[in-house]
């Protein structure tokens, strides 16, 4: 009886030894999982992060108004401060930077973008970013991207002239004075076209320069009348 005890004990011990070893060999097992799992986690998400300042720095959207005055008043100041730079002799203007946000809706083919300046989207913390287009969107399924472009000086200043008319009409200008309006925007247009230098380009201001004193008049012009119909919002 005690010979059979003592064989049945080593018996157990040496299952036991087993069992224990195998424990191990399964901790040892999901503890390799998990820091597998864990390293592809913090690379995915050091992927994320790379693609999000990728974006924020290569991503381009042409045809973007982030740069549109919302007000004559805006507008006319902003030609004013453009004609005043190219008039001198001063550094040439360097292109204006305008941090954007892009929301997206939807995924694939069914998905579509908003774009709103990033100023304005984070004072708000996107709360109106659905007002807009209520019933329509919702915040499942919807990615919030940053990014950045780049204004120069030719593009905006085509820009906002070609904007004039529209900036005009939301103002409390009447039909004559709009009318004027919309041929001051023609006539900067055709001589802004006229110059066949980019904005980088020297002989861009020497172009403008030739012209100042007659663009001079036409800014004039729209002061006058921000100036006789108050703020001309």
């Amino acid at each position: 009886m005690k010979s059979l005890t003592q064989s049945t004990y080593r018996e157990c011990k040496v299952k036991l030894k087993k069992v224990e070893w195998s424990v191990c060999f399964i901790v040892m097992c999901g503890l390799l999982v998990g820091c597998d799992m864990a390293t592809q986690q913090t690379q995915s998400n050091q992927e994320k992060s790379s693609q999000k300042n990728a974006d924020a720095d290569t991503h381009s959207h042409p045809n973007l108004s982030l740069h549109k005055p919302k007000t004559l008043v805006n507008a006319v100041q902003r030609l004013s401060q453009m004609h005043d730079s190219l008039r001198a002799d001063g550094e040439f203007p360097t292109p204006i930077t305008i941090q954007y946000v892009e929301v997206i809706h939807g995924q694939g083919a069914s998905g579509h973008s908003h774009f709103y300046s990033a100023t304005e989207y984070d004072a708000t913390e996107g709360d109106g970013e659905h007002d807009g287009h209520p019933g329509h969107h919702s915040e499942e399924n919807e990615t919030v991207k940053y990014h950045s472009m780049e204004v120069d000086l030719r593009t905006e200043l085509t820009d906002i002239v070609g904007w004039l008319p529209d900036i005009a009409a939301k103002s409390n200008l009447n039909e004559t004075d709009w009318n004027a309006v919309n041929s001051v925007s023609d006539n900067l247009t055709k001589i802004i076209a006229a110059i066949p230098a980019d904005a980088s380009d020297a002989s861009f201001r020497e172009s403008w320069k030739q012209k100042s004193a007659e663009i001079k008049v036409m800014l004039d012009e729209l002061q006058a009348f921000v100036d006789s119909s108050g703020t001309a919002k």
